[in-house]
């Protein structure tokens, strides 16, 4: 028996002896990447800016399309579930409308107005890969609500038409589905790509959906806008 031990130990060691005198380069060789990486960070901060496609509704009253700037903070919840909110400011110009007494139209156009809009926006964030990358690539989707405000005011060409005509934006809510991709440039650091479909409302001024000429415009409608944005986030 105790031959046998010593004949089954000596072939051990000959089996293993190309794996103990082995560079640790050939090693490396033997094993395969992922191409799967852990985001091992939970939360990033970040800039960006983009441009929005805006739907101005049916009588055009709304914003027209423009660039926009954002701030995004994202906390990760749990898995591929991370929690997000953005601040955005969209300055950008609108068209003044007056109506007319004429059979065939119901409004003229008499100047235009700035638009100051700002957004607040929270967000339910789902990673596609999870918490983590391929490829150092990190797809994701995206739905959220929150409120726009334009708080630029009346402007000079409104100041002598009649209350009933002037425009106001006010204080709408907003509602947002999108998705995106973060390419990580290292563990700390994402360079993020994203387009996202906005919805809010606006209201018509009542002196342009009463009486018969207006019989076909709608007091308030949903307006859908669509944006693109790119930017870069700080992970920690």
């Amino acid at each position: 028996m105790g031959r046998h031990m010593r004949v089954a130990r000596t072939f051990l060691l000959l089996a293993l002896a190309p794996l103990a005198t082995a560079s640790p380069d050939v090693l490396a060789a033997q094993t395969v990447p992922s191409a799967y990486r852990y985001v091992e960070t939970s939360q990033s901060i970040g800039l960006g800016a983009g441009y929005v496609f805006t739907g101005r509704g049916s009588i055009d009253m709304g914003p027209d399309a423009g660039p926009f700037f954002a701030g995004r903070y994202n906390l990760r919840i749990s898995g591929p579930f991370v929690a997000e909110a953005e601040v955005a400011f969209f300055p950008t110009t609108r068209v003044v409308w007056d109506t007319v007494p004429a059979p065939d139209t119901t409004r003229v156009e008499v100047g235009e107005a700035n638009v100051r809009l700002m957004s607040a926006m929270a967000s339910l964030r789902f990673n596609v890969t999870g918490p983590r990358t391929w490829h150092g690539i990190l797809p994701y989707i995206v739905l959220g609500a929150g409120l726009a405000v334009d708080a630029a005011g009346t402007s000079a060409d409104e100041e002598d038409l009649p209350a009933d005509v002037v425009f106001d934006f006010g204080t709408s809510f907003a509602g947002q589905l999108g998705a995106g991709v973060e390419l990580f440039l290292s563990p700390g650091l994402s360079l993020r790509l994203d387009g996202r479909n906005v919805l809010w409302k606006i209201d018509t001024p009542p002196a342009f959906f009463s009486g018969e000429r207006g019989r076909l415009i709608p007091p308030d409608e949903w307006t859908q806008s669509f944006y693109v944005s790119a930017g870069l986030s700080i992970h920690f």
